[in-house]
């Protein structure tokens, strides 16, 4: 599964995305009045803590941000997807890194079902001087998320249609962290 926000260009998309073997796709949309289906293809909503109830009814699937009241979202919201864990805070403890994922969180997130996605694209956007602080975040909540058993993916999660990623390339990325 890849998640791709799409910019009224969902037709290219699909291209691209047939072109690299991406077989489930799914387009992320923050404005429930501009989500379109697109045969074969689900659709998900962007939305803000208080909106993941509603907009359940509307797509298939809700995603988070994370905004650093995580706790609540898990407990009171149970969105399908939470991402961006890493990027919230600014600067990492002395012997520990502010990686916005802890213990707490990760029992949470294995208890409601809560699959926890990392931003592939967010990741290569990054200024090269960010990008050392950003994977060793990454490498700790992957370890995190293997400790707790939570579910978790790597997933592109592109703007634009030539930022889609084959699976087996994020799959290796993951796997060498």
């Amino acid at each position: 599964m890849d998640f791709a926000f799409p910019n009224n260009n969902e037709s290219e998309f699909v291209k691209i995305a047939a072109a690299l073997n991406i077989k489930d796709l799914v387009f992320v949309y923050t404005d429930p009045k501009s989500v379109k289906k697109v045969e074969g293809c689900k659709t998900a909503l962007l939305v803000k803590p208080n909106k993941i109830l509603s907009a359940k009814k509307i797509v298939d699937y809700v995603l988070v941000k994370s905004e650093g009241n995580d706790r609540f979202v898990l407990e009171k919201g149970k969105p399908d997807f939470l991402f961006g864990f890493e990027f919230w805070s600014e600067k990492d403890h002395m012997r520990q890194r502010a990686s916005g994922l802890n213990k707490i969180l990760c029992v949470l997130a294995k208890k409601n079902k809560v699959k926890l996605l990392f931003s592939f694209s967010d990741f290569l956007s990054l200024p090269s001087y960010r990008k050392s602080l950003i994977l060793g975040r990454i490498m700790q909540n992957k370890m995190l998320c293997e400790k707790y058993k939570v579910d978790y993916e790597l997933v592109s999660l592109a703007r634009t249609p030539h930022h889609l990623r084959k699976k087996n390339d994020l799959d290796s990325f993951f796997k060498s962290l």
